[in-house]
């Protein structure tokens, strides 16, 4: 089953959540889940993000929606994981058949091997693939486990991941491991933040800094680590990048010492307005700042909302918008 471990290794986080969930729930004589054990997608949205918990900090616990986890069992269906055997739609129930497993069991034409074995043979092998405990996946299989299954082929998913554990020292043309930093953003943001709203700036600087220390040698993932955490930094706390390179230690006789311009990457989304005015009431209503006062034109409206962003910078202790 190296195909159904690989297509769910190059998944999205929440997928591989979702495709665990699952496999957790799987009727292992049938291949179907859903019928013994019923499944929903508002179940699933509860049940992992409550898992959420223990691996995140609570003022960055992300609530998961049906409409994600819909959207992710879709994804699965596409990949051919999963084949659905029950109506889409309000009011009809969750019913999955496990793809892959099925091929599997369709493979075994031996009359001493039933489906229940292979089946649960077959579980063993998936379970290193829970995305919160997949980090050294080779070193967590139980030899034991191992020799007792030693019949079902084992492919090594090192190959999947980006980690290398060789030291080396940082270089100006060194790149960061892109999956790692996806990682990295979702567990400190969920959805919130990705590898695009990364100023490329920060990553410069942090290249700069470290390779005129040639003497620091790290593996691929702590550079990448070390990175990603000034990087989760620069996003919770608006401005620090200026802050840390001196460019706010002006003199306190200067009109915008401790203030920051209104287009900087590092503002919120909440903070900047949108360019378009025939984008900005419906910004203002996703924002939780609502539909303005009656009769305002664009420009009334523009200032009205400048004014609830300062009061809400001022709240969330961060530098002025120069406007």
């Amino acid at each position: 089953m190296s195909v159904e471990c690989s297509i769910i290794a190059e998944m999205r986080p929440l997928d591989r959540d979702v495709m665990h969930y699952l496999s957790e729930r799987t009727d292992f004589n049938t291949c179907i889940i859903g019928k013994t054990r019923k499944v929903s997608y508002g179940g699933m949205a509860l049940d992992l993000s409550e898992r959420d918990v223990a691996r995140r900090v609570k003022n960055s616990l992300v609530k998961l929606t049906m409409c994600q986890i819909r959207e992710s069992v879709n994804r699965l269906v596409n990949k051919g994981l999963f084949v659905r055997l029950s109506k889409e739609g309000k009011g009809n129930n969750l019913v999955l058949l496990r793809k892959k497993m099925v091929d599997l069991v369709a493979m075994d034409d031996s009359v001493k091997n039933p489906v229940h074995r292979v089946a649960r043979s077959f579980s063993y092998y998936l379970k290193p693939l829970n995305l919160f405990q997949n980090n050294m996946l080779e070193s967590k299989i139980d030899k034991e486990k191992h020799a007792v299954h030693s019949s079902v082929p084992r492919t090594s998913l090192l190959h999947t991941t980006t980690m290398n554990f060789e030291k080396k020292p940082m270089t100006l043309d060194w790149e960061f491991s892109e999956k790692d930093m996806e990682m990295i953003l979702f567990r400190a943001f969920g959805n919130k933040y990705t590898i695009k709203d990364i100023d490329l700036v920060w990553v410069a600087e942090f290249v700069t800094h470290w390779s005129s220390e040639p003497g620091r040698l790290e593996t691929q993932a702590k550079w990448t680590g070390k990175l990603g955490m000034s990087i989760v930094d620069y996003f919770r706390r608006p401005g620090l990048y200026d802050e840390r390179r001196g460019i706010s230690q002006q003199k306190a006789s200067s009109p915008t010492a401790g203030r920051i311009e209104k287009n900087s990457s590092s503002l919120p989304d909440w903070a900047k307005q949108p360019r378009n005015d025939d984008d900005l009431v419906m910004w203002a209503r996703g924002h939780g700042y609502g539909d303005g006062p009656i009769g305002y034109d664009y420009n009334q409206l523009r200032g009205w909302l400048r004014r609830k962003v300062d009061a809400r910078m001022l709240e969330s202790n961060l530098p002025k918008i120069m406007h």
